[in-house]
């Protein structure tokens, strides 16, 4: 391993990966590596070290320690604008957001495309649909769920956000509509109450 961290005609990702696992075997830094590198070679990597320049590999790996959701992910947030592609850390974020209570942030995270991947787990999914659902946004929590593969719970949450869009619609009947004249085009009425 230690010949692949200091191989400087190796593939970055390969080296780092080498590094990381001489941080965790708790070997010795090899002579001459510097940088990110040492830093993943030397196992633990605090927050602050890793909050350096073009540092993806120091700041992934530094968010594996705390256990503050919002430090986690900020750091993952800082990995993530150097690595836009990187699907394993957009879930990271993903999941270090939610577990925040930062529903939009989490959201964020994954929109596009990679919602349609099956790279994301059924248990970050869920959390995806709770995560709509807490933002008002019922329909894409219903779409996201009838993703699953069926089980009782989730054909209850199914139904249960089914009924709330119901109700939105008609609620959203109900309601006057704001406009120069007074007179409405139609019975406002109360809204209904789930």
């Amino acid at each position: 391993m230690t010949a692949l961290v200091t191989d400087t005609l190796a593939a970055y990702a390969e080296r780092a990966a080498a590094a990381r696992l001489l941080g965790k075997w708790g070997a010795p830094v090899p002579a001459g590596v510097g940088g990110e590198l040492a830093l993943l070679a030397q196992g633990k990597v605090s927050p602050a070290a890793a909050e350096q320049p073009f540092y993806f590999e120091a700041r992934v790996k530094a968010a594996e320690t705390p256990a503050d959701p919002l430090e986690r992910a900020r750091l993952l947030r800082g990995a993530l604008a150097l690595q836009p592609d990187s699907v394993p850390t957009r879930l990271a974020v993903f999941r270090a957001e939610f577990a925040a209570g930062h529903n939009q942030l989490a959201v964020s995270a994954v929109a596009g495309s990679l919602m349609d991947q099956p790279a994301i787990p059924q248990a970050d999914r869920l959390n995806l649909a709770t995560a709509f659902e807490n933002l008002g946004e019922l329909e894409e929590a219903r779409q996201t769920l009838q993703q699953l593969p069926a089980n009782a719970e989730i054909e209850k949450r199914i139904e249960r956000l089914s009924h709330r869009i119901d109700i939105a619609a008609q609620n959203a009947m109900r309601r006057p509509v704001i406009r120069d004249n007074v007179v409405q085009d139609r019975l406002v009425r109360p809204r209904i109450t789930p």
